[in-house]
């Protein structure tokens, strides 16, 4: 999945990134595999690059991935699978 942030964010609050589809029963765990150098993520990923979180598909359609604002034409790439 990816996530563009296409202008300045208004704020430093966190996006809540919804991610339908998925099978609300199964754990899926969540790297970031942006290619580059960047700062670290405050909250939804974790500081360190290419360490991933675990959630329920259930948690990741209803509540989302907390992404922290970037800075505009800033994409971020985010690798989903099954455990």
């Amino acid at each position: 999945m990816s996530y563009v942030q296409l202008d300045e964010p208004v704020d430093d609050q966190p996006v809540a990134l919804r991610v339908p589809g998925l099978d609300p029963r199964r754990r899926y765990q969540l790297t970031d595999i942006t290619p580059g150098v960047r700062r670290p993520r405050r909250v939804g990923l974790t500081e360190e690059r290419n360490v991933g979180i675990q959630a329920s598909g259930a948690a990741l359609d209803e509540i989302g991935l907390a992404i922290p604002a970037q800075r505009a034409l800033t994409a971020l790439a985010i690798l989903i699978e099954s455990i």
